[in-house]
C-alpha cells in the first residue's frame, strides 16, 4: 500500500528515507525532516498530517505515525510508522464544505432578490437602483447587505400591507449632525 501512496508498483523502488522525504511536498519538507530526525535520535513517538507528491505528480494528503526506536544494525537509527492516505476524507470534507457555501450563498442571494423586488414595488424603481438603496444602507450603517435584506423580507412577511418599509428606509439613510443656524448677516 505504501509503494501505491508514492505511485510505484510493490518492489519498483528500495524505499529509503531520503526517497521518502523527496516526495514530500516542498511546503511541507523541513518540518517533516525535522520531525524524523528528533524520531530518530531516540524512542520519540511522533504523528504529522502533510502533503506528499507521488511519482505521478498528484498530490496526496497523509498522516504519518510512528516512534523512533534507537540504533538498529550498525548503528543506524530505526523509525518505524504507518503512513494514512487522507485524501479521499480531506476530498470529500472539501466537497461537503463546497456544497455548503453554494447553499449559504443561495439563500443569500434569495432574501436580496427578494429585497430588491419589495424596493422596487415600493419606490417604483429598477433591480439595479434598489440594489444599491441596499448597498448604500450597507455602508451607511455597517451592516451586511444580506443582513439589510433579511430584515425588509421580515418586515413585509410580519406585515404583508407594507407597513414599516418606509421606517426601515429612515434607518439606511446617514445620520446628519443639525447644522447650527447662523445668525446676523453674511457677506456675499
Amino acid at each position: 500500500e505504501t509503494y501505491k501512496l508514492f505511485g510505484f508498483a510493490p518492489g519498483e523502488v528500495v524505499p529509503t528515507p531520503a526517497l521518502m522525504l523527496s516526495h514530500v511536498h516542498p511546503l511541507d519538507r523541513v518540518a517533516v525532516e525535522r520531525l524524523w530526525m528528533r524520531a530518530s535520535l531516540g524512542a520519540a513517538q511522533f504523528c504529522a498530517a502533510f502533503r506528499l507528491i507521488d511519482a505521478l505528480g498528484l498530490e496526496r494528503r497523509v498522516l504519518m505515525y510512528g516512534q523512533g526506536l534507537g540504533p538498529g544494525q550498525g548503528d543506524f537509527p530505526v523509525v518505524q510508522g504507518c503512513l494514512f492516505d487522507l485524501t479521499d476524507l480531506f476530498e470529500r470534507e472539501l466537497r461537503r464544505a463546497t456544497r455548503e457555501a453554494v447553499l449559504r450563498a443561495i439563500r443569500s442571494h434569495e432574501s436580496v432578490d427578494k429585497a430588491v423586488g419589495i424596493l422596487m414595488c415600493h419606490l417604483g424603481i429598477t433591480a439595479d437602483a434598489a440594489l444599491r438603496v441596499l448597498m448604500t444602507g450597507s455602508s451607511h450603517t455597517n451592516i451586511k447587505v444580506r443582513e439589510l435584506a433579511d430584515e425588509l423580507v421580515s418586515i413585509v412577511e410580519t406585515n404583508p400591507s407594507g407597513r414599516g418599509i418606509d421606517a426601515f428606509l429612515k434607518t439606511l439613510r446617514p445620520q446628519r449632525p443639525a447644522q447650527p443656524r447662523l445668525q446676523g448677516r453674511h457677506p456675499p
